[in-house]
């Protein structure tokens, strides 16, 4: 399945192979799984949060992600990478995109496990909240049900 497609071996296969590899272990344990990997999930995502506000809170580099917002964005989720997505605004006002389509979600529902992703997906969620001076919001996911992943950034000289 990862032999076909080299971006999703490369990029999207080393975090999902061992998200199913756990889902599995813990399932098979008798473990609430979701509830597990979920909590791990939101404490990565928080620690990650931590290292990306430290970054960015060195004079002048949430503006330089800002004026590329657009090109970070298209390196993160962008077709070749197996994402299918529609833009919905751009910069200067909010950069939105629409992930219709995300290749962690479907290689895990390939592999039978696409709750196994839930615990990346809140790991992103809580790692974005970390920006200084740049506002990040998603209320739903393709891997909660969702018919899209709805990213939202701003940019906010008011946000710590």
């Amino acid at each position: 399945m990862l032999s076909g497609n080299a971006a999703l071996k490369k990029h999207k296969g080393t975090m999902v192979l061992p998200a199913v590899a756990l889902y599995r272990a813990l399932t098979a344990s008798g473990a609430d799984a979701v509830d597990l990997l979920n909590a791990y999930g939101d404490a990565m995502g928080r620690r990650f949060a931590g290292i990306v506000h430290c970054i960015t809170s060195v004079p002048g580099v949430s503006g330089l992600i800002w004026r590329h917002v657009d090109s970070i964005m298209d390196r993160m989720s962008g077709e070749n990478l197996g994402y299918q997505r529609r833009i919905v605004s751009e910069p200067p006002e909010m950069f939105g995109v629409d992930i219709l389509s995300c290749p962690y979600h479907e290689l895990a529902r390939k592999l039978g496990n696409e709750k196994a992703v839930l615990c990346i997906c809140r790991m992103d969620k809580a790692y974005m909240q970390g920006f200084h001076r740049i506002r990040y919001e998603r209320t739903t996911a393709v891997s909660e049900g969702a018919e899209c992943c709805d990213y939202r950034l701003r940019f906010d000289p008011e946000k710590k």
